[in-house]
């Protein structure tokens, strides 16, 4: 049988009395236990261990009487599941609501007799005040982590919250940190991003894909290493690192970025890639490579013809010695080697024209005190890079048409007053101190005799020569001169 159904208040009113003005009410009640709203009363246990109990069923306000067998309707009519009756000619019994003394309850009527009253109950009186709690302040509100103290001294309780959140978990920032919904142990009190970072031996190391690197020298950009330019990272697709120093915005070739390392844009509008020379990138439309050694030399179009506008470098003493040439065909501006990296290197006549005949048999013959050489029509290639030939007197002829010796010479390196224009980017440096200052002189493959040779000369003051008669003995610069079949500029 279930509890509900045996438990019975006793006559007398009770009531609980809660912490504060709160109250629990209960019912008096003289022996009947009710049915709550909504619970079906074929339901209810009826058998003999509750005989002659009575059930008060809330949604229908009628009483019934346990038989033994089935709970009867003291009204006597019919229940949905009982059928309801009379005993020895009893009268039915009801439920009325009923109000007295400020009092409501309910009064239990069979026949014209009140059988019993159940009352609602009193509220109770107001309970004790409980002991003073200990009072607690907020001791710190940093970090994400905010620490409460509660009660003084040694019986003070420290209680931890943490504001950081990682998903649905809260954590201690001082030890741990979130990274992608998941929490993480801190790197020697440090984050990092486990994408590309790790913490290893208590640091956190950068990897660049999946390797380590140094980030003080490199950084990584695409899951690729990429030099840093003077400390700084950029974005390669749109910057590069000019003298590895210095971050340049990227040049356009036809609306797209290209390194200007790797590549050029041909005829300003088809991006192409550099030829390597040797182990370093040109640009063919502003340089040329000299495979012998490697060097690279930019070039200019003055014209109809393209010169190098850098002084020929190329070290020709490992040549083969024969025995009208000096033991040093070559050498360096005052026998400084950091000279010939600035101004080119300086070369006996012989050297020029390639006497030795290294590169072609025209100059066979041709040094020092030779009265017979191979060169016809002034045209030789010498000692020059391939493709490219000593140029003329006519050719000197061609560069100083129109031209003062200002334009051609460089912004820099003459003397206070003297420098030049450099107009069409020829740029020439003095190479050499004369008795009446510095000066500039380049060799011409055109012969005068078996001890004199042409040169075109530029000096200090201004003095502009293209046929300067010269004895093949001194050591001269070199630019070499090729013709531009596309036709003069302008």
């Amino acid at each position: 049988m279930k509890k509900f159904l045996a438990f019975i208040l006793s006559a007398s009113a009770l009531t609980f009395v809660a912490c504060g003005d709160d109250v629990t009410k209960v019912y008096e009640n003289s022996g009947i236990a009710t049915l709550e709203p909504g619970k079906k009363l074929s339901k209810q246990d009826c058998d003999s261990t509750n005989v002659g109990e009575f059930l008060f069923v809330k949604d229908s306000s009628a009483t019934f009487m346990c038989d033994g067998k089935s709970w009867v309707n003291m009204k006597g009519g019919d229940d949905k599941d009982s059928k309801g009756s009379s005993e020895n000619g009893g009268s039915a019994c009801t439920v009325k609501k009923v109000s007295k003394d400020k009092r409501t309850g309910y009064a239990l009527t069979c026949g014209k007799d009140v059988v019993d009253t159940l009352w609602n109950g009193k509220d109770g009186g107001k309970g004790d005040s409980g002991d003073n709690g200990a009072g607690c302040k907020v001791a710190s509100d940093k970090d994400g982590v905010v620490k409460l103290v509660c009660g003084e001294g040694k019986d003070a309780d420290t209680t931890k919250f943490f504001k950081a959140v990682c998903g649905s978990n809260p954590y201690d920032p001082a030890e741990k940190f979130c990274f992608e919904g998941t929490l993480e142990k801190l790197c020697k009190g440090k984050a990092y991003n486990l994408s590309n970072e790790i913490c290893k031996d208590g640091k956190v190391v950068a990897l660049c894909g999946g390797k380590t690197f140094d980030s003080s020298k490199k950084f990584c950009f695409n899951d690729e290493l990429v030099n840093l330019c003077g400390g700084k990272s950029f974005d390669p697709a749109k910057k590069y690192c000019k003298d590895s120093k210095s971050v340049t915005e990227l040049p356009q070739c036809d609306g797209m970025y290209y390194d200007p390392a790797t590549q050029y844009c041909k005829e300003d509008k088809f991006l192409a890639n550099m030829p390597k020379c040797k182990d370093s990138y040109y640009n063919p439309e502003l340089q040329i490579c000299d495979n012998r050694d490697g060097q690279i030399y930019k070039i200019v179009k003055i014209g109809w013809l393209i010169w190098m506008a850098e002084n020929l470098n190329f070290n020709s003493n490992f040549l083969p010695e024969n025995a009208e040439d000096s033991v040093y065909n070559s050498k360096c501006r005052d026998d400084n080697e950091e000279n010939c990296a600035k101004y080119g290197r300086l070369y006996l006549w012989s050297a020029a024209v390639d006497s030795a005949e290294n590169y072609h048999p025209e100059g066979k013959g041709c040094g020092y005190g030779s009265e017979s050489c191979g060169i016809e029509e002034n045209y030789a290639r010498g000692i020059c890079p391939e493709g490219f030939y000593l140029p003329s007197t006519d050719d000197a002829n061609l560069l100083y048409d129109g031209r003062s010796a200002a334009e051609l010479k460089s912004r820099t390196g003459w003397s206070e007053g003297y420098n030049g224009t450099d107009v069409d980017g020829f740029s020439v440096y003095p190479s050499d101190l004369g008795d009446d200052g510095l000066y500039a002189a380049f060799w011409t493959s055109e012969r005068i005799d078996e001890n004199n040779a042409y040169a075109f000369i530029l000096k200090d003051q201004g003095e502009a020569r293209s046929k300067s008669d010269k004895m093949k003995n001194h050591y001269f610069s070199i630019r070499c001169v090729r013709v531009d079949e596309s036709g003069p500029l302008g």
